[in-house]
C-alpha cells in the first residue's frame, strides 16, 4: 500500500487560522471532510484517509510556525516512513493569482519561508507542492514599491483574513486542488 503525506502550513495559533498564509490548513481540514478519515491528532497528524483501495493518506498540520514547518515535516516523514516522492507540501503563493491552483515537484521554494525551512530539513527538493494563489491586483501594486514598503504590505497581507469574497470561493478552489491531486498524483503512482 502506497502511502501519502500531505501536510498544510499553517500557523497553530488560533488568531492566524482564517488567514491567507493558513490556506495550506483549510486545505488539510477539506480533505479530511471530503474523504473517508478516521480523525487523529497526534504528531500533527490530524487524519489517516483512504480515497481509493491500496492508497493511505496522512493528513498533517504541523504543529510549527509556517517559517518552521521543516523539522516537524521531518520528524512525520521519518515516523511513518514516507518517501520525500510521497510528500506533498500545501501552502499559500504569492506568485499565483487567488482562485488557481499549481502542482510542482522538485522545484525552488520561490521566496516562500515555510518551504525553504521543509528544503532545508529534508535536504531535497525532490517533494511535490500544491501552490495556492493568493495574489491580489494589491500584492501586484506592492511589488512596485521600495523592499521595506513591500516587506511590510507583503507581512500584514498574508497574515490577515481571506476577504468575504475569497472565503465563498475557496470552497469551489480546494475542490480543483483535490481533484489535481487525485489526478497528478495518486493516480501517477
Amino acid at each position: 500500500m502506497r502511502t501519502l503525506l500531505v501536510a498544510g502550513l499553517g500557523n497553530p495559533e488560533p488568531s492566524y487560522a482564517q488567514t491567507r498564509h493558513n490556506v495550506g490548513f483549510l486545505f488539510v481540514d477539506d480533505l479530511g471532510r471530503a474523504w473517508p478519515c478516521n480523525a487523529q491528532k497526534r504528531d500533527a497528524v490530524v487524519g489517516i484517509c483512504a480515497p481509493q483501495r491500496g492508497l493511505k493518506v496522512l493528513l498533517a498540520k504541523p504543529e510549527a510556525f509556517v517559517n518552521e514547518s521543516g523539522a516537524a515535516i521531518l520528524r512525520l516523514k521519518r515516523a511513518h516512513k514516507i518517501r520525500n516522492e510521497n510528500i506533498v507540501i500545501v501552502h499559500d503563493d504569492l506568485d499565483i493569482e487567488f482562485g488557481k491552483v499549481k502542482i510542482s515537484f522538485d522545484s525552488g521554494a520561490g521566496g516562500h519561508r515555510g518551504v525553504e525551512s521543509v528544503i532545508a530539513s529534508l535536504k531535497t527538493k525532490k517533494f511535490f507542492r500544491i501552490r495556492i494563489g493568493t495574489a491580489t491586483l494589491g500584492i501586484r501594486k506592492a511589488r512596485t514599491k521600495p523592499e521595506k514598503t513591500k516587506n511590510v504590505f507583503v507581512k500584514h497581507f498574508v497574515l490577515s483574513p481571506f476577504s468575504p469574497g475569497e472565503r465563498r470561493k475557496l470552497p469551489a478552489l480546494f475542490q480543483q486542488a483535490r481533484e489535481m491531486l487525485l489526478s497528478r498524483l495518486i493516480q501517477s503512482s
